[in-house]
């Protein structure tokens, strides 16, 4: 155990009990730092946009997307955007788009990529909802294809059309 030392002859104890020290602080180190990765991790994934939607195509449904991806969106999640941010031209949108959804889903209309709007007048003409849908496309097209501002009350003029339209159309 201890043995007497001769003169001259280095001390190592105090390095072996230094290193044994510091690996319980590299030990410690270690999980702050998995620690802090996990953290930041759940935090990275908490930024992200719950509510982001992709195509199956694997592109991300964006506002100015929208209307290429119809068939596989969640409409209401822009449409309460657009009006949380009183964004009156873009919630008469998604309102549109919703309807030509809602339409599609009830089988009045066969909803395409590359129709226009004139194509689904065409289309409408026999069913029920023909004129309805008339006066609701032509609003959109004011709204959204004018260029002129739609102010608050304007707005509220507009939305009922949309919403009596989406309720006519589903059972």
């Amino acid at each position: 155990e201890n043995t007497p030392r001769t003169y001259g002859e280095p001390n190592w104890e105090w390095l072996t009990e230094a290193f044994s020290g510091l690996g319980t602080l590299l030990q410690v180190l270690a999980i702050a730092l998995a620690a802090a990765g996990i953290g930041y991790g759940i935090y990275f994934l908490l930024r992200q946009p719950r509510n982001r939607q992709i195509s199956k195509s694997g592109v991300e449904i964006t506002w100015e997307n929208l209307d290429q991806f119809l068939d596989e969106t969640e409409l209401e999640r822009f449409l309460q955007e657009a009006l949380r941010n009183k964004a009156w031209p873009q919630a008469i949108r998604v309102y549109f788009l919703m309807t030509i959804q809602a339409l599609s889903d009830s089988k009045a209309i066969r909803w395409a990529r590359d129709k226009t709007n004139r194509a689904y007048l065409l289309e409408m003409r026999p069913h029920r909802l023909s004129d309805a849908f008339r006066n609701a496309t032509l609003q959109y097209e004011q709204v959204w294809y004018g260029n002129h501002p739609l102010d608050d009350v304007q707005f509220q003029a507009i939305q009922p059309i949309f919403i009596n339209l989406l309720r006519s159309i589903k059972p």
